[in-house]
C-alpha cells in the first residue's frame, strides 16, 4: 500500500506541474496593418510569455488556418516556428505571414495558434529526485479584426493621353485609351492589373494594363491600346474593365467611353499657285501647281486626311493625289496638286475631289 500511495502522490504532483506550465503559457497576437479581404503576405505578429518559474525548451509556433485565413506561399512553407529556450519571465514575439481569403467580409474572425513545448519536472523515484522532460500541447486563440477594404472606382476615360486628349471619332482607328481607376477603400492594393472588354465597334488591341499599387484617394492610370472603327456609334459606349488585384481578388467596374460625331469636309474652291501666293493661268499654261481649299464644317476634327482629284479633259495631272494630315474645325487646310495645263479654251471647269479620313471615312 506504501508504494501505490507513492505512485499516486508523484503522478498528481506531476500533473498540478504541466497545469502550471499551461497557466503560465501565455499567446496573443495581432495583424501587423489593416488587414482587408483578398490581401496577402499580412504580418501577424504573436506574442509568446512564459509567466511560469521554469523554463521552455523547444517552444513550437504554429498556426491552424481556417477559413477566410491561409499560408504566404513564398514564405516559410512549414509555418513552425521554433524557439529552443524561453526562460522564466520572458517574452518573445514571432512575425508570420498570412493570406486573407478574398469572399471574407468585414468582421471580426478567430485565428487558433498551437503551441507544443518541453517543461523540465522534477520527480522523486526510489527515493531519489530526477529531472523528467515532459511534451505539453496548448491551443491559443488570436482574435483578427478585418475592417479593411478596397472599392474601386473608374474616373472619365480619355482617348490620347491625359496631358494631349484626343476627340475620338467612329473609323478614326487605333488610339491610346487612358481610364483612371480610384480606390475610394482605405487599404491600398497591390499587384494590381487591368483587363478591358469592349463591343460596339470598339475593337481592344492592347486589352491589359499593369498598375500595380492603387492607394486610396490617389488615381492611377491603366492605359490600352483601341481600334475605334467605323461600325463605332456616336455617343456614349459602355464597356467593362476587369481589376485584379493582392493576389487573387477580383472587382468588375463598368466605364462609359465617348465617341463624337463625324467630322464633316466639303471643298470651298480651288486656285492656281499657293494660297498665299495665287497666280492667274491660261490655255497652254503648262505645269503649274494647283489647291484646293477644304472646311471641316463639322464637329470633330478629322485625321488622317488623303486627297485625290480627277481632272476634266485638257487637264493632266502630274501629281493627282496628296496627303494633307488633320483638319481642325473651322480652320481651312490644302491639298496641293501639279497639273500640265494644255491649250483649253478659257472658262470654268469642274474637278472631282476625293477624300478621305479617320482611316478610311470618306
Amino acid at each position: 500500500m506504501r508504494g501505490k500511495l507513492t505512485i499516486v502522490t508523484l503522478t498528481v504532483t506531476a500533473l498540478v506541474l504541466l497545469t502550471n506550465v499551461a497557466n503560465a503559457l501565455v499567446v496573443t497576437g495581432k495583424v501587423g496593418v489593416l488587414a482587408a479581404p483578398g490581401q496577402n503576405a499580412v504580418p501577424l505578429i504573436l506574442s509568446i510569455v512564459n509567466n511560469g518559474e521554469s523554463a521552455l525548451f523547444n517552444v513550437t509556433i504554429k498556426p491552424i488556418f481556417t477559413f477566410p485565413f491561409g499560408p504566404y506561399d513564398h514564405f516559410n512553407s512549414s509555418y513552425k516556428v521554433t524557439i529552443p529556450v524561453l526562460p522564466p519571465g520572458s517574452s518573445i514575439n514571432v512575425t508570420e505571414l498570412i493570406n486573407i481569403n478574398p469572399n471574407a467580409s468585414n468582421s471580426i474572425y478567430e485565428l487558433k495558434v498551437n503551441v507544443t513545448y518541453i517543461k523540465l519536472t522534477e520527480e522523486v523515484v526510489m527515493n531519489r529526485s530526477i529531472v523528467v522532460p515532459r511534451s505539453a500541447s496548448s491551443t491559443f486563440s488570436i482574435t483578427i479584426p478585418l475592417l479593411g477594404y478596397v472599392k474601386f472606382n473608374p474616373g472619365l476615360p480619355t482617348w490620347g493621353s491625359i496631358s494631349n486628349p484626343i476627340e475620338a471619332t467612329p473609323g478614326i482607328g487605333v488610339l491610346p485609351l487612358v481610364i483612371p481607376i480610384l480606390n475610394t477603400g482605405n487599404v491600398m492594393a497591390s499587384n494590381a492589373s487591368a483587363t478591358i472588354i469592349l463591343g460596339n465597334g470598339l475593337v481592344p488591341v492592347i486589352n491589359r494594363s499593369y498598375i500595380g499599387y492603387v492607394p486610396p484617394g490617389t488615381p492611377v492610370y491603366a492605359v490600352f491600346l483601341v481600334n475605334v472603327t467605323n461600325n463605332a456609334p456616336v455617343g456614349v459606349i459602355n464597356g467593362k474593365v476587369i481589376l485584379r488585384y493582392f493576389s487573387n481578388a477580383t472587382q468588375v467596374i463598368t466605364v462609359s467611353i465617348p465617341i463624337i460625331s463625324e467630322p464633316r469636309l466639303a471643298a470651298e474652291g480651288a486656285g492656281w499657285g499657293s494660297p498665299s501666293n495665287p497666280i492667274a493661268v491660261g490655255p497652254g499654261y503648262g505645269v503649274v501647281p494647283l489647291f484646293v481649299t477644304i472646311v471641316n464644317s463639322g464637329t470633330a476634327n478629322a485625321v488622317n486626311i488623303d486627297a485625290t482629284i480627277s481632272l476634266p479633259s485638257g487637264f493632266t495631272p502630274l501629281v493627282n493625289s496628296t496627303t494633307i494630315g488633320g483638319a481642325p474645325v473651322g480652320v481651312p487646310v490644302y491639298a496641293m496638286f501639279v497639273v500640265n495645263v494644255s491649250n483649253v479654251s478659257p472658262g470654268t471647269y469642274y474637278a472631282n475631289l476625293t477624300l478621305t479620313y479617320n482611316n478610311g471615312l470618306k
